[in-house]
């Protein structure tokens, strides 16, 4: 009976601590927060200096991305990001240059 005890204490314990301490896992790459400087429909450069080319088939996304528009920035894996124009909503996947 304590075994069965035991057991139902320890998953009860990670499946209320389980999603807290995904959330503190530090070998994931934060998003951050950024602005468009400008936009051509191909390369996108950030307020903070950053540049950005869209892959294939985002440049009709990136064409409606104007000055000053917030944008999140989430690495993907290598020189990857998902970045999201917050203004409209829209996405792109691109490579920092």
């Amino acid at each position: 009976m304590l075994r069965i005890s035991l057991t139902a204490g320890l998953i009860t314990a990670a499946t209320i601590f389980g999603p807290a301490l995904a959330q503190t896992n530090s070998s994931v790459p934060a998003c951050y927060n950024d602005k468009v400087l400008n936009s051509n429909g191909l390369i996108v450069r950030m307020g903070s200096g950053q540049v950005f080319q869209g892959y294939p088939g985002s440049g009709g996304r990136l064409a409606t991305w104007l000055p000053l528009d917030k944008v999140k920035i989430c690495p993907i894996g290598g020189s990857a990001y998902q970045i999201t124009d917050l203004s409209n909503n829209k996405q792109i996947k691109a490579l920092r240059q």
